[in-house]
């Protein structure tokens, strides 16, 4: 019996290991047939729930499969991946790649999956994502979009229960989609804490950021830049101007966070604008912060 015939043939809800070698499974992995690859991975996620230990020897396939261009394909594998990610992390160390690129993903689900799986393996091993900045900034500044909007525009003539429905799945993605923002960002700080120096390259792309509308971004951003300025090595004058612009957010956080990255620059130029700023604040504890880091900055210079 074929590959082809072997896979398709088989129940994917009511399938066991002696059912289908894994040889068989992982050649199915990569057929050229949608259908073959589709329910190969359904076996995979089957197998996965029931013992990850199955699908162990297949985790090469399953993260190729990932990136997969047929959307089923890619789901059903990332769903594999978070579940080892969830019992086995250390397990996925050659796949942090492919998990922070899944992070861009056009459909949200599997930039969620991506996000989860990326987010508890980072918690061990933030290390593993050190040489893959670029797609979790890219993730980090990535627009947030309403995958209903086009068929909201209609809603005006519709019943009320239907538009609701369609809030309620707008509101879930867009909720999805700022937590891989906030698994991104975060991750993307722990990295610059242990490891300033592979993040202070993209301090350009991390600057724009500060610019964003989604006001976390824009925190997030901040406080990358001030473990960036703490570097001897990084020319820290071009951080101050966009930090100091960042202290009038409507944001309190943002306000914080990017006094607090000025104090980590430790640049003297910032001592006026934090003075400054100071004076406008209403909240106590963020003047107290502003005038603190202030002084400091001036007995620095002193």
């Amino acid at each position: 019996m074929s590959t082809t015939e072997s896979i398709t043939e088989l129940d994917v809800d009511d399938v066991s290991p002696g059912d289908v070698t894994i040889p068989t499974l992982r050649a199915a992995l990569t057929d050229d047939e949608n259908l073959v690859r589709d329910r190969a991975a359904a076996v995979c996620v089957t197998f996965a729930d029931e013992d990850v230990e199955v699908v162990l020897p297949l985790l090469p396939a399953i993260v190729t499969a990932a990136r997969d261009e047929n959307v089923n394909v890619a789901l059903k594998a990332v769903t594999v991946l978070n579940v080892v990610a969830q019992q086995q992390p250390t397990e996925l160390n050659e796949a942090t790649e492919t998990l922070a690129t899944l992070l861009t993903h056009d459909l949200p689900r599997v930039q969620l999956f991506a996000a989860k799986a990326v987010q508890t393996i980072g918690a061990e091993h933030p290390e593993w994502f050190t040489s893959h900045p670029e797609p979790l900034l890219e993730a980090l500044r990535a627009d947030i979009t309403d995958p209903t909007s086009e068929a909201t525009e209609l809603t005006g003539t519709m019943a009320d229960p239907l538009q609701r429905q369609f809030a309620a799945v707008s509101h879930g993605e867009q909720f999805q989609q700022y937590s891989v923002q906030a698994t991104a960002g975060n991750l993307l700080i722990e990295i610059a804490d242990r490891d300033p120096a592979a993040i202070a390259p993209y301090a350009p792309a991390i600057m724009d950021a500060l610019t964003a509308e989604d006001l976390n971004v824009v925190a997030c951003a901040a406080e990358i830049l001030g473990r960036i300025g703490q570097m001897e090595a990084v020319d820290t004058a071009a951080l101050v101007p966009p930090l100091v612009e960042c202290l009038d957010s409507e944001s309190e956080v943002v306000a914080a966070r990017s006094i607090t990255a000025l104090g980590h620059i430790g640049s003297a130029t910032a001592v006026e604008p934090l003075r400054s700023a100071a004076k406008r604040y209403d909240n106590g504890d963020l003047r107290e912060l502003a005038v603190r880091t202030a002084d400091w900055l001036d007995r620095e210079r002193a």
